[in-house]
């Protein structure tokens, strides 16, 4: 049941509908900044993962060998060292 609603049912209530029409005026009021912020903060939000997961390849990508400097001379293939990563993840 909506707001709307109640009012249209309190239709002989005089005092009670304009109460209850006061009251969703003030809470429409209410709820508007609180919108407006909401969808701040989803684009924050949204640029912050985009950012951590920047951050993230970039550092995945520093610690893998360029592929065309695989090769020492001689022959040799490249030793990478020990397969620390800086962060523990799941894929």
């Amino acid at each position: 049941m909506t707001v709307a609603k109640l009012i249209e049912l309190l239709e002989g209530q005089k005092e009670e509908q304009g109460k209850l029409i006061t009251t969703a005026q003030h809470l429409a009021e209410v709820i508007e900044p609180l919108r407006e912020m909401n969808k701040m903060n989803e684009q924050l939000i949204s640029q912050s993962l985009e950012f951590v997961e920047f951050t993230m390849n970039a550092i995945q990508s520093s610690k893998e060998p360029i592929t065309s400097a695989s090769y020492r001379p001689k022959g040799k293939g490249y030793q990478q060292g020990n397969n620390t990563n800086f962060f523990d993840a799941k894929q």
